[in-house]
């Protein structure tokens, strides 16, 4: 999708997102690698556990996880998480920049962690040959506020 017109704003998105959470130090840590709803178990609004480790690895990228889950949550209505439209979108917000500081990374670069986890989850899908994610990627970025500094022709 290199050069796409369609998609200029999107890979922008993606490029950015990427230059602020490049420029963070990350600690790595035992990551599960497929960290999704169905694998936690929550209690008494206290996860109480975590299953299938087949992906995980001693020594990840946790923002992977992080991210992946908060994606997965979100799913459809991620373009309303992005732009904090709902509920939900402000317990995802909480969620992922509660994780962003746990790691002692900024929580305000909640958004950047999911735009990279959706364009993983994108970029993965058309491997299989679905769009469909790729799609949500796209209405997830036109989603966005604007970014300080963003060009102007960057935005449809």
């Amino acid at each position: 999708y290199c050069g796409s017109r369609h998609l200029a704003s999107t890979l922008g998105a993606i490029h950015r997102a990427r230059g602020r959470l490049g420029r963070l130090e990350v600690q790595r840590t035992a990551v599960h690698g497929c960290l999704c709803p169905h694998h936690v178990y929550i209690r008494d609004g206290v996860v109480s556990g975590v299953d299938d480790w087949g992906l995980g690895a001693p020594c990840g990228e946790p923002l992977r996880d992080l991210g992946g889950f908060a994606i997965r949550q979100a799913a459809a209505r991620l373009p309303d998480v992005v732009a904090e439209r709902t509920p939900q979108a402000y317990l995802l917000r909480d969620f992922v920049g509660a994780g962003l500081e746990t790691l002692g990374l900024p929580a305000d670069r909640w958004r950047d962690v999911l735009v990279l986890a959706q364009a993983e989850y994108a970029v993965d899908a058309l491997d299989r040959g679905h769009v469909d994610e790729i799609r949500l990627l796209a209405a997830a970025v036109n989603a966005l506020p604007r970014e300080q500094g963003e060009p102007e022709a960057a935005r449809p």
